[in-house]
């Protein structure tokens, strides 16, 4: 490893080309005049802006031998992926973090290369970071003890004017303001995936996480004091409802880091009862604002344990008997509405469900022949005798999921003909077999659409596991999904 490459600045973003050409402006003004070459790595993490264009603007405008700007695209959305994305794609023996919405002040690189070399020993380096005040802010921020906001919206770490070094019980740094050597990452590994945020969502937590693990593992921190940084302060991060987010959700990650099988507690309600009403009866803004604050981190501690301990579905306990029981309730509810129904409504609702069977019969086939027609052996080849021996396994397996393949197809095609049968008779529209073949399809296009939306969104590891087609081709629906789209859809066909 040579000198001029010791040094990499990573800068990990997520649509935000204006704030990122703000960071790397400042990197570049800072006045940095030393003999060695630093890289500045940008990782492009899952961007559909003009960042890509930014970032050859920016280059194109800015070319010089000690600042050397390059770029990787990475597709996964997830901050903990981009970070381990440029330690997987660099090589520099340290690689400093900073945050695409803060900017380094005067002498930031040459302060960093300065305690470098003098604390060689030195695993992970921090430094100062400040909020960016403007004067614009709330006046809760300011706010003094008993009633300063415990977990902030935008990160804050000055320890004073001398360098010193971080014992394992004090308060680490953000994530934007560590530069770690690399022999931490041979030790411990990368960022954990399952922490951090995905896109501009309020998770996080990857950074105390990997601090934690690398003070666990013996390497020690340090504090540089003349390695500084602004955070940069919109009107949204200093909103209410942004900072009781963010106190939810980094609340939950420190309990999922530190909590290690916990499971929920009554003193876990207990607690956000009590919080809440002490911001209920009181006339102080910044107690009240306080007490906010502490009963939605108090429902992330709670929200962290049923993560680690979801409630078992009372369902699942039920023995054979009762499922029979209530799925013959189910049939005789089914059949008794079925009976109270006009003459001509129960004759149209009948032809309904059997053009459903129907259309779903043939859906259900056209499946199986597709099946059998694309099948394809993959992995180790298995010997001849071996499918023979299992040969009507095998068949049994087909039919058996050709029936389950039937079964739901005619449930669904049963929703889009039945309503159809419904609307027609409701509205005195004229009632035909083609009408309901079409309504039937319908249901079951929509209501498995539907299912495939919320896969893609939730699990998208079951489509991956079961298609052979370019993932890539389903980001820009992937983009367009979000839960709460989805739960509306959901209370629409709950409503038909």
């Amino acid at each position: 490893m040579t000198p001029a490459s010791r040094l990499a600045v990573v800068v990990c973003t997520h649509n935000r080309a204006r704030s990122l050409t703000e960071t790397l402006t400042s990197l570049y003004a800072c006045s940095y005049q030393g003999s060695e070459s630093i890289d500045v790595v940008v990782i492009a993490n899952h961007c559909s802006d003009d960042t890509l264009a930014s970032l050859a603007a920016f280059q194109a405008q800015h070319s010089q031998t000690r600042l050397r700007l390059r770029w990787i695209e990475e597709p996964v959305a997830g901050k903990s992926h981009a970070l381990n994305t440029a330690i997987a794609h660099t090589d520099n023996a340290y690689l400093c973090f900073i945050d695409d919405d803060q900017v380094v002040q005067d002498g930031y690189l040459q302060e960093l290369l300065n305690g470098i070399d003098a604390y060689p020993h030195d695993a992970i380096l921090c430094g100062r970071i400040w909020p960016a005040w403007d004067g614009s802010e709330p006046h809760w921020v300011h706010a003094q003890e008993p009633y300063a906001i415990p977990i902030r919206p935008f990160p804050e770490f000055d320890l004073g004017p001398d360098s010193l070094a971080i014992a394992p019980e004090q308060r680490f740094p953000s994530g934007g303001n560590i530069t770690v050597t690399r022999r931490v990452f041979a030790d411990i590994g990368g960022f954990s995936v399952d922490l951090g945020p995905t896109g501009h969502n309020l998770a996080g937590g990857e950074d105390h996480d990997f601090i934690g693990r690398a003070v666990a593992r013996g390497h020690t921190l340090r504090y540089l004091p003349g390695v500084r940084q602004l955070h940069a302060i919109d009107a949204e991060r200093t909103s209410t409802l942004y900072t009781l987010r963010k106190s939810f959700f980094r609340s939950r990650s420190h309990f999922l880091i530190h909590a290690q099988d916990s499971q929920p507690r009554l003193y876990m309600v207990r607690k956000i009862f009590s919080h809440l009403g002490k911001a209920v009866l009181t006339f102080n803004p910044d107690r009240r604002f306080f007490y906010l604050t502490r009963c939605s981190a108090s429902a992330g501690e709670l929200a962290g344990a049923l993560a680690q301990h979801p409630p078992l579905n009372p369902l699942r306990k039920l023995p054979p008997v009762a499922w029979l029981t209530l799925a013959g309730g189910g049939l005789l509810c089914l059949l008794a509405a079925f009976i109270l129904l006009a003459p001509p409504l129960r004759q149209q609702v009948a032809h309904s469900a059997i053009i459903a069977l129907a259309t779903a019969l043939v859906i259900a086939l056209f499946l199986g022949a597709k099946s059998l027609r694309d099948f394809s052996q993959t992995g180790p080849q298995i010997q001849a005798e071996i499918r023979r021996h299992y040969r009507w396994y095998s068949l049994l397996a087909f039919t058996r999921l050709l029936a389950w393949a039937g079964l739901l197809l005619t449930l669904m095609g049963a929703f889009g003909s039945i309503v159809y049968a419904a609307l027609a008779a409701e509205c005195g529209l004229h009632y035909t077999t083609g009408g309901a073949v079409v309504a039937a399809v319908l249901g079951i296009l929509i209501l498995s659409g539907w299912q495939f939306c919320r896969h893609l969104l939730y699990l998208p590891a079951s489509l991956v596991a079961s298609m052979h087609y370019r993932m890539s081709r389903l980001y820009p629906l992937w983009r367009a999904l979000n839960p709460a789209r989805l739960r509306r859809f959901g209370w629409l066909l709950s409503g038909l």
